[in-house]
């Protein structure tokens, strides 16, 4: 499996790229993970299940899940497949200084309408097109020429628009951007999260922080980022806890405190929940 990972200033990782090698008889759980996710296999063949939908899988297909949709991949008896999956936070996408960027890049995440499928359609020749824009997504994860960092963000945004733009995929009412107040509120509490970690958080006091009812904030978070706050929380502490035991000899007890795990089988348990792997697996899992 390759894995490359793409940090902010603080360690956190914002986006990555895993290249994933399953052979038959494969049989995964079904799981959940806290990131938007787009994928695309390289070569082989298999079934995705998403939800209570099963798609057929083959070289060339491009795949989206959001952030709380169960899924697995199954390969049957002499199968094989070459599956490589991007994973990002939608922060990652709407939170910028200048909000450049909107909301509308993520509507075929959260705002989708009854003609959706989560594989897109082969014989759309956009998906040819898109597929080609990930195959240069992963040559940037993996040259790291200077900038490479500005492409992979660019690719990035000119895949979502492609999607938004020649699938009908989304809901044709949906047009709204994100506020520019919702970008401070929205940032200055996801900010907030990420510098205190450590330490206890409840939704009362980032609703206080942003001057905002508990329940409203948690509405309007979850509207940008498809989880509720308390979720972002865990998942923006596993992930923390990643990039710890990549990058320090720290035990995995001393890890789970320092990124606000009280007790260990809390520790794990997110990290099933989040990633699908236990802690352990990132421990002599090399990140490029």
């Amino acid at each position: 499996m390759g894995h490359y990972a793409l940090h902010q200033a603080d360690g956190t990782r914002m986006i990555t790229l895993d290249q994933v090698w399953l052979h038959d008889n494969y049989d995964a759980d079904m799981h959940v993970h806290a990131r938007l996710e787009l994928s695309y296999v390289k070569s082989g063949s298999g079934l995705y299940e998403i939800g209570d939908r099963t798609y057929e899988l083959k070289k060339g297909d491009v795949v989206l899940i959001n952030n709380t949709e169960p899924h697995r991949i199954v390969i049957r008896p002499n199968e094989s497949l070459c599956n490589a999956v991007i994973h990002f936070e939608p922060e990652w996408i709407w939170n910028t200084e200048r909000c450049d960027l909107d909301y509308r890049f993520l509507h075929i995440f959260f705002e989708r309408g009854p003609l959706f499928s989560h594989v897109l359609d082969r014989d759309n020749p956009a998906t040819a097109e898109i597929f080609r824009m990930l195959e240069n997504i992963e040559k940037e994860f993996e040259e790291k020429k200077d900038g490479h960092e500005l492409m992979i963000k660019v690719g990035i945004l000119n895949v979502l628009a492609h999607i938004v733009r020649c699938y009908d995929y989304c809901k044709t009412e949906t047009t709204k951007s994100m506020p520019m107040w919702d970008v401070a509120m929205m940032a200055t509490a996801a900010s907030y999260i990420k510098e205190h970690l450590s330490e206890k958080i409840t939704l009362e006091s980032l609703g206080k922080l942003v001057n905002m009812n508990p329940s409203y904030f948690s509405t309007r978070f979850k509207y940008y980022n498809g989880l509720s706050p308390m979720a972002y929380i865990t998942e923006q502490r596993v992930n923390r806890a990643i990039t710890m035991i990549h990058n320090s000899d720290k035990n995995l007890t001393e890890i789970a405190f320092a990124c606000g795990f009280h007790h260990m089988s809390s520790f794990v348990k997110a990290f099933y929940k989040v990633t699908g792997n236990p802690p352990s697996f990132y421990r002599n899992k090399e990140e490029k």
